[in-house]
């Protein structure tokens, strides 16, 4: 298996939504509500990355890079530009999501590597990603990179309130990738 990281281009849509949603269902039931869970759909997801590709093409303050298995996508990373004030972060990875067969196989850690790349190319140097704390697989690959933690939040996803972590690298650089 040759895994190849690329850009997204709108011709992606479709897979990039079949990995959220996808990724969603196999890693969220149990911690979020099921009818939420159940309730996303592929063609919203294509709406929704739809709008992200085209939006980060024109202001270029964002980047979304695929993971492929040959022709197929099997996982993306998403970020840009700290969208809140996260204590002074320059860059936030906002999205990473792999398919469940494809998870532990170092897919992640080259997304990540990729979307560094890009927040350093862009001239930032520090980083945050928030993520849902029941998350533990994604709580632990991020502090086994190096992520320290800043604090938590509560954010309703669907209709529960949920408690979200963030985690912080103050120099990229320093990135376990």
């Amino acid at each position: 298996m040759a895994i190849t990281i690329r850009a997204a281009t709108l011709a992606d849509v479709r897979g990039i939504a079949r990995v959220h949603v996808d990724s969603w269902r196999s890693t969220y039931r149990g911690m979020l509500a099921d009818e939420y869970i159940d309730s996303i759909t592929y063609e919203s997801r294509e709406q929704l990355w739809a709008r992200i590709i085209e939006s980060n093409g024109g202001n270029r303050q964002g980047f979304l890079f695929v993971a492929c298995d040959g022709e197929e996508i099997v996982g993306f990373v998403s970020g840009g530009r700290s969208r809140g004030n996260d204590a002074g972060f320059e860059g936030e990875v906002t999205g990473l999501y792999i398919l469940e067969q494809y998870q532990k196989m170092g897919i992640g850690r080259r997304l990540m590597d990729t979307a560094v790349n890009w927040l350093l190319n862009a001239g930032m140097t520090s980083m945050v990603v928030w993520v849902l704390n029941k998350n533990e697989n994604a709580v632990s690959f991020y502090e086994h990179l190096g992520g320290k933690p800043i604090g938590t939040q509560q954010r309703n996803i669907g209709d529960k309130l949920c408690t979200i972590v963030g985690y912080r690298w103050e120099c990229l650089g320093n990135l376990g990738v």
